[in-house]
């Protein structure tokens, strides 16, 4: 038997992309993305590989301003990759006729290709939403399930 603590597989997050338009009037983008939440493991081998990451990106600056050869970057996992394994669905997404577009990999990853930083913005999102505050008031107040004391 095992314990079910979260009966949903997945969560929702805000999320937003600021497009460059008119002069200081930028295009914001808003919507929302669905995650699914990774086990402990997965969580480790991501939050792992995310370190890895800036530390290469910290040894490509360093060489720069000591002005030594700069090694090539190579990302451990780049946002696309986070975003293939966590993302499930979303809202906000319409086609020319403004009609709404499910939510598919193919989808997600058409809308990352015509649209520069779409894929860096819902890497964003779910970075931020993964981890929510474990301050119990807020949490409670802001929660559909009802405490599990009295």
């Amino acid at each position: 038997m095992s314990v079910v603590i979260n009966p949903h597989p997945a969560f929702w997050a805000p999320g937003h992309l600021v497009i460059p338009d008119q002069p200081d009037k930028p295009f914001v983008f808003k919507y929302k993305a669905r995650f699914r939440h990774l086990s402990e493991a997965e969580q480790k081998d991501l939050d792992d590989k995310i370190a890895l990451n800036q530390e290469r990106q910290q040894a490509h600056f360093q060489a720069i301003l000591k002005r030594e050869p700069v090694p090539k970057f190579e990302a451990a996992i780049t946002d696309k990759e986070i975003v293939a394994l966590v993302m499930v669905d979303w809202e906000g997404f319409t086609d020319a006729e403004k009609k709404p577009v499910p939510y598919t990999p193919a989808a997600r990853d058409q809308a990352c290709a015509d649209t520069r930083g779409l894929d860096a913005s819902f890497c964003r999102a779910y970075l931020e939403a993964r981890n929510p505050s474990q301050v119990l008031k807020d949490a409670e107040k802001n929660s559909e399930a009802p405490p599990a004391t009295t």
